[in-house]
């Protein structure tokens, strides 16, 4: 129901005009196009791995702040752990296994269905086909807030998948 005019003057640029509606319909949302309230997720246990000790600390703190109950480890010693509602991990952890073979071993320790990111600053074809075979959704270096947290809730199932990688 609104009006769209176009001015336009060659070298000079062009104006575009959307109207009239009013302040109420813009303000006033239909209730189906209003955000689903977020989940809960002070009990929600993510388990963090990486080498890098001041990355580990800061992806905690950022975790800790949208109230996930989190366990971070240096290497991927993960036998003494309860099962984890969400793995992230570092692919390249400095050592003999890679974070594929850390949630490879979760996943066969606490059960198949383990939901996992992998993080990488590698962006190789290579890669993105491993993370695809192992059922993980890879997220490349650096990785911004919002795309941590959105990658975590679609894992969790309270938002849907835009993208298979």
């Amino acid at each position: 129901g609104s009006h769209v005019t176009v001015e336009s003057e060659p070298g000079q640029g062009s104006r575009f005009s959307v109207g009239p509606f009013s302040i109420r319909e813009a303000v006033e949302a239909p209730a189906a196009a209003r955000a689903a309230p977020l989940p809960d997720l002070r009990h929600v246990h993510v388990v963090v791995i990486d080498d890098d000790r001041d990355t580990l600390k800061a992806t905690g703190r950022l975790l800790n702040k949208w109230g996930f109950e989190v366990t971070l480890l240096e290497d991927g010693n993960i036998e003494a752990l309860p099962r984890p509602e969400i793995l992230v991990c570092d692919y390249d952890l400095g050592h003999q296994e890679t974070g594929i073979d850390v949630i490879n071993r979760s996943r066969a320790i606490h059960g198949a269905g383990v939901p996992a990111l992998l993080i990488s600053g590698n962006t190789s074809a290579e890669l993105a086909a491993k993370a695809v075979a192992a059922d993980l959704r890879l997220l490349h270096k650096p990785v911004r807030p919002a795309q941590l947290k959105s990658a975590i809730l679609t894992l969790l199932g309270t938002i849907p998948v835009r993208n298979s990688i």
